[in-house]
């Protein structure tokens, strides 16, 4: 027998379908995309505000963050780096523990979503075309 149960649900929230039971409705804030959206950009705008450029190899550029930055430091800045252009196999790899996770922890998306985001960002504001991101550090 099936029963029906009419649930009104808090403005601004919807119901939690994956911590939900017959027996318990939970329900979480309903996430504003253009809010987050925004915020993601921030994010990246800042990063890249704060970061010093280094040939680390054919094709290959990386980004290490400014703050505490040694120029002398032939393998970077105490392996803070941030992001790396690697034009030879078309991939951009991106610190995970420094990045992609905030985007995971922060935002709740996925790693193809995150992938898509940052692929999009950069070609939109760097004008860097062809560079596949992809997660670098331990996961």
């Amino acid at each position: 027998m099936n029963k029906e149960l009419k649930i009104n649900v808090p403005e601004g929230f919807e119901i939690d379908k994956d911590n939900s039971s017959y027996e318990l409705i939970k329900f979480k804030p309903i996430k504003n995309k253009t809010n987050d959206i925004k915020l993601m950009s921030d994010f990246l705008f800042k990063m890249f505000n704060n970061i010093v450029v280094k040939v680390t190899g054919e094709k290959e550029l990386t980004y290490y963050q400014l703050e505490g930055y040694d120029p002398n430091n032939k393998y970077g800045n105490n392996n803070q780096w941030l992001f790396q252009q690697d034009w030879k196999n078309s991939y951009l790899w991106v610190k995970y523990d420094l990045i992609w996770l905030i985007f995971e922890k922060e935002f709740g998306l996925n790693d193809c979503e995150i992938s898509d985001f940052i692929q999009g960002w950069v070609e939109t504001n760097l004008n860097w075309k062809g560079l596949t991101p992809i997660i670098n550090g331990y996961k």
